[in-house]
Order: structure tokens, then C-alpha cells, then sequence
């Protein structure tokens, strides 16, 4: 009910916003992403009115300095320093697998290319690792305070103030949509066809990611995006006039969900092809890698719980059938999300503690997942988008189906390839079965490598990120051929 209550402020917010733009811009589709975000993010902390207050005023003041201590964004002299026409990459993701996967195909452009961030961490990232080899544009600060601004967005709280939900819900989308005032203004002034020839994002239905891609249609500048993830319904959209996918399972989603045929492409997951290769080459190597690397005992299967987020009552309920294995002659591993909060990890070391859980079982955070699919023999998770990358790998997974409300039948396209458990009984059955019966778990493996082909395509002759370029630049330069109105 909690969760149908929360779709339902969702869909009002987007039908109040329905007619609402600044400069042709529709102002739903700038916070249908972040909105829907905010409106299912949990606290893992217990429900005490203080703390929440407390929580809540986080987006004021955070808003607040960004407007005091961040300049007005000054980046027109850089976007149009030279006459020379340039590809525009924006990369807003501060994850490095995130980023390396623009970076990839920016690199195998044979283009002229600028990187434009509104993200400062993504900006220090580039510089730190790559020492300034970028041409990095910065739009990291708010537009002026002026009139006309205060003024929209005193008429968009009119609009939202009556919604149901936390006062504090409300000012984050103030100031959420204030910035984003700064960014139409700022691609209304720059954004032309002479002197850009295309626009790549990584995902465009982001509020920054999806005004750069808006007014570039309009301006009939070519622009395309690329899948960043598994499709949930979320994001079954596209704004782009090409999307690239990773393979014909994606394309399928995109299809069923009214998405052009001719605005996909199936292309592969970039840089996930060059990881899968080598390892299938010896994959025995690498496991006896992994096990040298962590100090674990050998001959012992290995299992990966990776875990979601969705709330801590779910964290707790699906930690806790996990940990039957640590009665198990197996060693386990706990992977947190990328760049977990303090918190979180906390929480998590704690009830690893209260298992009284030994040396042969690990907690992982921001340790490599591509390698630890390198040394498991099974992965668990929830509604992750683990299992369709550990299937390269020729990774089985188990899938926590507990929660009818959580409908992970339909979050995940990978539901039916995986073993799927309803409760911590079946689990725990399921795992003594796999540990007993090792022909079992090895025709597993198979079956997950032969699922994989429908999930990542792999070019036989070039990279993926090569092909996704090279497929580009055809596009750039056939642009009014292949242009989509």
C-alpha cells in the first residue's frame, strides 16, 4: 500500500506539471526522474519525528550554499572558445565505471570532442585522473536570482505545495528546477548546429542529461544516449534520437514499451566485452587470482550476496536469510553498493558482527565488482542488475523474491533466468541442494553463459565502444538521412 501511495503523488505531481515549461521546456520531464527518487528513498534510520526534521532540512541548506558559494555558471566564453565544430560528451555520473564508459567511446571518436559536466565531483575526478588530458566545461553553479526566475518559481510551489508529501520534498524541487532554469537558459544561448555536431549522454532522462538532449532536437543537432543499466519502468523511455543497447533483450523491453524501432540500436555494453573475453580465455586463472588476492581457503564454493537498498526492513529481512551460509561450509561475500553511505555500511558491519561471522566471509564496498564476478560460483541478490552481468561470467544467481509489493517480477528482465526464492526456506533448501549437488550448480554455470547472448551483444571486429563510434560518426555525418523529427 505504502508503495502504491507513493506511485499515486508521483503520477498527481506529473499531471499538475503537465502544461507547465520555461522557454518550451517541459518542466514534468525535468523531475519525473529525481521526484520519483526522492519519493521512494527510505531512511535507514528509525522513524523518529527529530531525526527526520533533521533529514529534511539537508536540501534547504545544501540549496542554499550552492546559491551563496557557487558562481553563476560562466561557461559560454569556454563552449564557444574556438570556431571549430566539436562533439559535446556530458558525463554527470560520478561512478567510474560510469564515466570510463563515455570516456571509452570519446576516446575512439575521430571527432573533435568537449566534455561538459554539472557536476563538480565528476569534474575533480576527470582532472585527478587524467591530469587535465580532457577539455572539461564546468556548469556546476545557479543562475542569478533575478526576478523572472524567483517569479516561475513561486508558480511552480503554487502547483505542488498541495500535493501530498514532506514540506521538505517540495523545496528540493524548487531548487532542483532553479538550476535546471540555469541550464536551458544556458543551452538556449550556446547550443547551435555550426558549431556542434552531436551530443552523447549517458542517460537522458536526468534533469541536466535531458535539457542538453531537448534543446538540441529542436535545434536539429544529432543526439544519442546510451543505456546505463537494466530498463525498469523508470526509464523505458527515450529522448535521444538514438539509443545505443546492449543487446536484443533491451531492445525487446524498448519495443513492448513504444519506443521507435529506428531510435534503437543494439550495440553491447562498452568495455564489459573486453572484461568477458579475457576472462572466458582462462577463467580458472582468475579465480585462483581472486582466492591468492582475499587469503581464502581453497576448494570451497564461494558465494556474492549483493545487496539493494529498497528500505532497512527489506535490508535486514534479506541479510538475514543470507546468513544462513555462515553456518555453511561455503565462504560468503557482502557487496554493497557502489560508494555506499557511512551509515549504510555501518549497518551492515554491525549485523555481520551480531552473525559472529569469521574470516573467511568478506564485506565488500567499493572493491571491483567485475572481479569479484571473476571468483564467485553463485551471486544472491534482490531486484540488483548483477545477475544478467555475473551471467558472463557464467555466474548463476538467486533472486529474494519476498516482498510481493516490491513486484520484482516486473522490475527485472532477468527474473526468469535466474532461480527464484520466495522465502528464507526455499533459500536455504536451494543452497544446501547447490552445495550437495555440484553437477547441479555446474549446468547453472552453462546455462548462464548461454543466456548472456541475448543480453550483450559483442561486435566480432571491433570493441564495442569502437562500434558505438563508429556507428556515431556514420550518423553525424549522414545527419539529415538518419534524423528523427
Amino acid at each position: 500500500m505504502l508503495e502504491k501511495s507513493k506511485l499515486k503523488i508521483h503520477e498527481v505531481l506529473m499531471t499538475n506539471l503537465e502544461n507547465f515549461f520555461y522557454q518550451g521546456v517541459p518542466v514534468s520531464k525535468i523531475i519525473r526522474v529525481p521526484a520519483y527518487s526522492h519519493l521512494h528513498r527510505r531512511t535507514i534510520w528509525k522513524n523518529t519525528r527529530f531525526i527526520l526534521f533533521i533529514l529534511n532540512l539537508f536540501p534547504l541548506f545544501r540549496g542554499l550554499w550552492k546559491i551563496i558559494c557557487k558562481p553563476r555558471m560562466n561557461a559560454d566564453m569556454k563552449i564557444n572558445e574556438n570556431s571549430d565544430k566539436f562533439f559535446l560528451v556530458v558525463i554527470d555520473h560520478n561512478i567510474k565505471s560510469h564515466i570510463q564508459t563515455e570516456l571509452n567511446i570519446t576516446e575512439a571518436l575521430k571527432f573533435n570532442t568537449k566534455i561538459v559536466t554539472s557536476e563538480f565531483s565528476v569534474s575533480r575526478n576527470l582532472r585527478k585522473l587524467f591530469n587535465d588530458h580532457y577539455n572539461v566545461l564546468e556548469l556546476v553553479g545557479y543562475p542569478g536570482l533575478t526576478r523572472q526566475n524567483l517569479s516561475f518559481i513561486r508558480s511552480f510551489y503554487k502547483l505542488v505545495k498541495n500535493i501530498e508529501g514532506h514540506w521538505s520534498f517540495k523545496i528540493e524541487l524548487c531548487f532542483l528546477l532553479l538550476r535546471a532554469i540555469g541550464f536551458i537558459e544556458f543551452y538556449n544561448r550556446n547550443l547551435n548546429k555550426e558549431n556542434i555536431m552531436g551530443i552523447l549522454t549517458l542517460c537522458d532522462l536526468f534533469p541536466h542529461e535531458f535539457i542538453v538532449t531537448f534543446i538540441a532536437k529542436k535545434k536539429r543537432i544529432p543526439t544519442f544516449t546510451l543505456q546505463h543499466g537494466m530498463f525498469n519502468p523508470l526509464f523505458l523511455k527515450v529522448e535521444s534520437d538514438k539509443i545505443f543497447v546492449w543487446g536484443t533483450s533491451a531492445k525487446s523491453q524498448l519495443i513492448s514499451a513504444k519506443v521507435p524501432l529506428e531510435r534503437i540500436e543494439i550495440a553491447g555494453k562498452p568495455g564489459f566485452d573486453l572484461e568477458t573475453r579475457n576472462f572466458l580465455n582462462n577463467p580458472q586463472a582468475f579465480k585462483t587470482q581472486f582466492v591468492k588476492k582475499y587469503s581464502l581457503p581453497t576448494g570451497k564454493l564461494i558465494v556474492a550476496y549483493v545487496a539493494t537498498n529498497w528500505g532497512m526492513y527489506e535490508n535486514k529481512e534479506f541479510f538475514d536469510a543470507f546468513s544462513v551460509i555462515f553456518k555453511m561450509d561455503m565462504i560468503s561475500i557482502i557487496k554493497l553498493r557502489p560508494q555506499p553511505g557511512f551509515i549504510q555500511k555501518k549497518y551492515y558491519q554491525r549485523w555481520l558482527q551480531k552473525s559472529e561471522v569469521g574470516k573467511k566471509h568478506l564485506l565488500f564496498t567499493n572493491e571491483n565488482i567485475f572481479e569479484m564476478y571473476k571468483g564467485i560460483d553463485l551471486l544472491v541478490t534482490c531486484h540488483s542488475a548483477s545477475p544478467v552481468e555475473a551471467m558472463c561470467y557464467g555466474v548463476p544467481a538467486i533472486l529474494l523474491d519476498f516482498f510481493d509489493y516490491m513486484n520484482v517480477k516486473d522490475m527485472v528482465t532477468h527474473y526468469n533466468d535466474c532461480l527464484v526464492v520466495k522465502n528464507k526456506n526455499q533459500f536455504k533448501k536451494l543452497l544446501e541442494r547447490l552445495f550437495a549437488e555440484r553437477d547441479y550448480l555446474d549446468s547453472l554455470k552453462i546455462k548462464a553463459l548461454e543466456n548472456s547472448k541475448k543480453y550483450f551483444f559483442s561486435p566480432e571486429k571491433a570493441t564495442v565502444s569502437e562500434f558505438t563510434a563508429t556507428r556515431i560518426e556514420t550518423m553525424v555525418n549522414e545527419n539529415e538521412a538518419f534524423f528523427l523529427a
